[in-house]
């Protein structure tokens, strides 16, 4: 990924959504302007060394704004997250929840399932990932 797509992370001030959010925009891998986070709270202390980064308390703000997005609510939460993910790239790390149930819920074919934790943020986690038949090959690379 480059700075120039814009990335949304669906509980990105969460325990894990944080964490790599934070390795994203201290990496460089995203511009802070680019950055879409959502939260049941809509504040975002963490972050707050990015003030241009977007933060809000409507899922679906993401799904419309952003190419890519990364589902990073706890499994329970996820049926109920509330968008339409259609045409985007959709990244989860979510235990527990599969291809095909985030098909089926957020409307998407180009999926990654991913598995993460907050080592992410200092650059120490190993993340194996599988695809759906649907998502590209540049989808595999971001």
């Amino acid at each position: 990924m480059a700075q120039d797509l814009s990335l949304g992370i669906v509980g990105g001030t969460g325990w894990l959504g944080g964490a790599i959010a934070r390795a994203l925009l201290r990496n460089g891998f995203v511009a802070p302007e680019r950055l879409w986070l959502s939260s049941r709270s809509g504040a975002a202390p963490a972050f707050a060394a990015w003030p241009s980064l977007h933060v809000t308390t409507r899922n679906q703000d993401l799904a419309e704004s952003c190419p890519a997005l990364l589902l990073a609510v706890p499994p329970h939460d996820f049926p109920n997250i509330g968008i339409d993910a259609a045409e985007r790239l959709v990244v989860s790390v979510m235990a527990g929840v599969t291809i095909d149930q985030m098909a089926k819920v957020t409307g998407a074919s180009r999926i990654v399932r991913a598995m993460s934790n907050p080592a992410a943020e200092l650059g120490l986690a190993y993340s194996p990932w599988c695809a759906s038949e649907a998502a590209t090959a540049e989808d595999r690379v971001l």
